[in-house]
């Protein structure tokens, strides 16, 4: 239990770092610039990006295929904020027995 809620933690942790990344770009950039997944990939591992939508089109039905594009096309620090909160209500802190 405690290694999920290391895992909530850092995946909060990792959105907050990158809502600052896209509140500087939108700082330099002039007007709101938020970053997707698939930006996020691109920066990190070009060719990452494009092999998970071949795979999708090819492993996936149609309705999951868009669930993998759209996901893809979300806001990056929403994700990862989404996600750990997620994670972090489920694997909470442990109840006193009494």
């Amino acid at each position: 239990m405690i290694g999920f809620r290391l895992l909530a933690l850092g995946l909060i942790v990792a959105a907050l770092v990158l809502l600052g990344a896209d509140a500087i770009s939108s700082l330099q950039h002039g007007g709101i610039r938020l970053h997707s997944l698939e930006q996020l990939m691109d920066m990190t591992s070009p060719a990452l990006a494009r092999h998970i939508h071949d795979w999708a089109a090819d492993m996936l039905p149609g309705p999951l295929t868009a669930l993998v594009r759209g996901l893809l096309d979300s806001w990056a620090w929403a994700l990862f904020g989404v996600g750990g909160v997620l994670i972090a209500f489920v694997c909470g802190r442990p109840r006193l027995r009494s």
